[in-house]
């Protein structure tokens, strides 16, 4: 399970610059009034432009009143002043990783390394700018250098934690989270990777106990909460009813700490063109960016103006195809929420759309500030983000029926069409046969998130296995260090691992060829497939599944449905297993279907952008048509082309 606290560098310290700053910041410093040293420091380096020292304690002080991006000017300036200093260049290495320019970090952090090799700070922001350029080993023997020369310092040992789970090395990960807990107990962020690495491991329970106490010590932070959030949507502990009371929760407490906020006003014009904010820690190698990127090609540019802001810390090839597809870009990595709200503004956005939801990289307390007229969830995170300031959210009747849903979600419901584009990989391999005609055994699957094996994943995959003897199971992207834990698991539901194949994480190529060696695939409860259930059908693979009671455990049922293919959702858990004995009996007309199903998903309407992208300008132009009348936001549905009269919203 993805943690929603993202990777930092190290802000630099003020105390460290206060020695040699003018008397009036270090007695504000020592009185502990931030604000008012700050105040003193900018009005130093107004009357003495060339001090470097000031320059350097007012980037310090920056970075922890109000961001990294409003930091960097100042940071960069008295590394300038102070070319000798290793701590101005190991300073200007945070910020300049922080706002996203990965390669600056680097510059920055080895000139101070060559000032100052003992450096354990310069150590860790290296190591920080290498992975961010996925430049791996040499980021993890940067961390390790700065963990010989400072070893209890707790922020490196939680870099080299994330570092080592995205090389799937999830024990060490975990050893190396704990070593961070163990020298800084009381940092939230810390207990919240332990979770989500826990989580991963299908140890759900204790990755909740882990993710609560990160709460416990920041209430009023975001990331740990959301982490939180993330994990009770995959664990399925909570009921529908509870688990939309933990997602208001998050909404409630951003919003009071902010009151009340107005949105700003826009020319109430229902038919004039229309600004399009996109807010995501995602436009990069992410799943989320192929499903914008179709939208963003085929959208009519005449009616919707859009403007992408990119709060990701990272940028890579996608990145830059993105960036051609919008009229206007913003990195905004490392800006504080105001910033970012108010740049929006500023902008003039109408209509502004979150992507991200409570999965990493999220700025849902821009979202609080009320930065546009109106607000939509949309693609990130299948569930309600919570705020009362998100006024709608995208869904489709396959995912969610109007009505059914609807007292989940503290936005409106709109229902689309089509919510959203699936655009299978060019490369990818052709279909291949039926591997049971040859075999004589089923061949089942599962390619998802191991985060998503949860018991009640378990108990369904052992009644199919009991169902169908002689029936076999692989199970993807395993990282090494899982495979024992997870055949113990299986082993404690009744699964004979001499039955379980487990396969590790790989690129996308092989991923998709090793459908070639499943004739069915099983879902995972209750947070169910989504880009896994769509690869699978491309590649001939239908998947079992289940509607459950959340929009989580309803994605594979709803990809299904559109792709015609119904008949592979079964009607409840216990249902599951004699549908997958069924459809074994039935090989032949699964070979059959297995065959012509790449051909059949092309008049899908998951392979349709026109169709998708129509939908979303209808939707878009309906609710800004409500603005326009001055009547507040309210569901609605939107049929191809046209909207629905009995359900209009305009």
């Amino acid at each position: 399970m993805p943690s929603a606290v993202a990777p930092r560098p190290s802000p630099p310290h003020a105390d460290a610059a206060a020695a040699v700053s003018p008397a009036t910041v270090q007695d504000a410093l020592a009185r502990g009034d931030l604000a008012t040293a700050m105040a003193a420091a900018a009005g130093q380096v107004a009357a003495s432009p060339d001090d470097g020292a000031a320059w350097k304690v007012l980037g310090a002080l920056q970075w922890v009143l109000v961001s990294p991006a409003a930091a960097l000017p100042a940071l960069a300036t008295a590394a300038q002043h102070l070319p000798d200093d290793a701590e101005a260049h190991s300073n200007l290495a945070a910020a300049s990783v922080a706002v996203g320019d990965a390669a600056a970090g680097e510059t920055a952090a080895r000139r101070a390394l060559a000032l100052d090799p003992a450096n354990a700070v310069a150590w860790d922001n290296l190591g920080v700018a290498l992975a961010a350029l996925h430049r791996h080993d040499e980021a993890e023997a940067a961390y390790r250098e700065a963990l010989a020369r400072a070893p209890q310092r707790a922020a490196t040992w939680h870099h080299l934690a994330l570092l080592l789970r995205d090389l799937q090395r999830g024990d060490e990960a975990r050893a190396a989270i704990r070593a961070a807990i163990e020298r800084d107990p009381n940092h939230p962020e810390y207990p919240s990777l332990l979770g989500a690495l826990l989580a991963a491991d299908g140890e759900h329970a204790e990755a909740e106990t882990w993710c609560r106490r990160a709460v416990e010590r920041a209430p009023e932070a975001s990331g740990p909460r959301s982490t939180l959030l993330l994990l009770l949507q995959h664990h399925g502990t909570l009921s529908p009813k509870k688990l939309f009371e933990a997602h208001r929760e998050f909404g409630l407490r951003l919003e009071r700490a902010l009151g009340p906020v107005a949105p700003p006003q826009r020319p109430r014009d229902p038919e004039r063109p229309l600004r399009l904010g996109f807010v995501s820690g995602d436009f990069r190698r992410h799943a989320a960016a192929h499903f914008i990127e179709p939208v963003w090609r085929e959208i009519d540019r005449t009616r919707f103006r859009l403007h992408a802001y990119s709060v990701a810390p990272a940028a890579d090839e996608v990145t830059s195809r993105l960036q051609g597809l919008v009229d206007a870009w913003t990195p905004a990595a490392g800006w504080s929420d105001d910033a970012l709200a108010a740049a929006i503004r500023d902008d003039g956005i109408d209509i502004l759309l979150d992507l991200s939801g409570h999965t990493a990289h999220h700025r849902l307390a821009v979202f609080a500030r009320r930065p546009a007229p109106l607000q939509v969830s949309w693609i990130g995170y299948p569930g309600t983000t919570g705020l009362r300031a998100m006024d709608y959210y995208f869904v489709d009747r396959g995912f969610a029926p109007p009505g059914k849903l609807d007292s989940q979600f503290t936005e409106r419901l709109v229902h689309l069409p089509t919510v959203s584009v699936f655009r299978p990989d060019p490369a990818s391999p052709p279909v291949g046969p039926l591997p049971a005609l040859a075999r004589g055994h089923a061949t089942f699957g599962s390619f998802n998130r191991s985060a998503k094996i949860t018991a009640a994943t378990l108990d369904a995959w052992s009644a199919v296995l009991a169902a169908v003897p002689g029936a076999r199971l692989r199970i993807g992207a395993i990282d090494p260090s899982q495979g024992d834990r997870l055949r113990e698991r299986l082993a404690s539901h009744a699964i004979d691992t001499a039955r379980v194949d487990l396969l590790p994480r790989t690129d996308l190529a092989a991923y998709l060829a090793a459908h070639h060696e499943v004739d069915l695939l099983l879902d995972t409860f209750p947070y169910t497939g989504g880009t896994t259930t769509a690869h699978g059908l491309w590649m001939g693979v239908p998947t079992l599944t289940f509607e459950g009671a959340t929009l989580a455990s309803r994605s594979s049922a709803a990809i299904l449905r559109h792709a015609g293919l119904p008949q592979f959702i079964a009607a409840d858990a216990a249902a599951l297993a004699p549908l997958a004995a069924q459809w074994i009996e039935r090989i032949a007309a699964l070979a059959a279907l297995r065959a012509g199903l790449r051909e059949q998903l092309a008049a899908a309407p998951q392979r349709d952008a026109r169709r998708v992208v129509e939908g979303l300008e209808d939707a878009l132009r309906a609710m800004w048509r409500r603005h326009c009348s001055g009547k507040p936001p309210a569901p609605f549905r939107v049929a191809p082309r046209a909207i629905e009269p009995s359900d209009a919203a305009a």
